[in-house]
């Protein structure tokens, strides 16, 4: 089982426009901000120094896992690596390994929970589908 070292470096420079274009103010990032009760002095406490490092490392940690249980899935089911064989191991990673943490932990800290955990979660999504899609376009 060997994990594209291609793929996974795309994949994690798409988390990263993926996350810059979804949390945009002129996207969903207000309505994010709203929802985590945060605010411009909430928000100028965040270090660049450690954000940015630590959204690279975790986009390359869940890419690299998403590309093994991949893999995983591709020879358990004995299917084709196609977009349309890989899609429900995506969504079964995406709702066991995102989806339900977040509800858990949003539950007890976040004020809009419903609401942050779609903003939050479908950003989670995307990126899953665009290491999917840049999967199916480099193997």
């Amino acid at each position: 089982m060997a994990v594209s070292f291609s793929v996974l470096l795309l994949s994690t420079v798409a988390n990263f426009v993926i996350g810059m274009s979804w949390y945009n103010p002129k996207t969903v990032g207000n309505i994010w901000a709203e929802a985590h009760d945060m605010n411009k002095t909430k928000m100028s406490l965040i270090k660049p120094s450690i954000a940015f490092p630590t959204a690279i490392m975790t986009g390359i940690i869940q890419n690299f896992v998403a590309l093994v249980a991949l893999e995983f899935w591709r020879d358990a089911t004995a299917a084709p690596a196609t977009f349309a064989a890989e899609l429900p191991a995506v969504l079964w990673l995406w709702v066991g390994f995102t989806v339900s943490p977040m509800a858990s932990h949003l539950a007890f800290t976040t004020p809009r929970m419903a609401t942050a955990l779609l903003i939050d979660a479908f950003y989670h999504f995307f990126q899953l589908i665009a290491l999917l899609l840049i999967r199916q376009l480099l193997l």
